[in-house]
């Protein structure tokens, strides 16, 4: 999952806006993969924000029951 998100951030540089929707679960402040790996949060937002001084990634939450 690590490198997707790598590779989407990598693509999408040259774009001014740019919406990421992941449907997943997880557990503890992690995203779990279709690998089962677990990624934190804060983690793909720092892939994200790499190298995009000027962008501004927010990230917004949902959960449902």
């Amino acid at each position: 999952m690590r490198e997707v998100i790598k590779k989407f951030a990598e693509e999408s540089k040259h774009c001014s806006l740019v919406v990421l929707a992941m449907m997943s679960h997880g557990r503890g402040g992690r995203i779990q993969g279709r690998d089962r790996s677990l990624l934190r949060v804060q983690e793909v937002l720092d892939i994200l924000n790499r190298n995009k001084s000027q962008t501004k990634v927010r990230l917004s939450r949902s959960q449902s029951d």
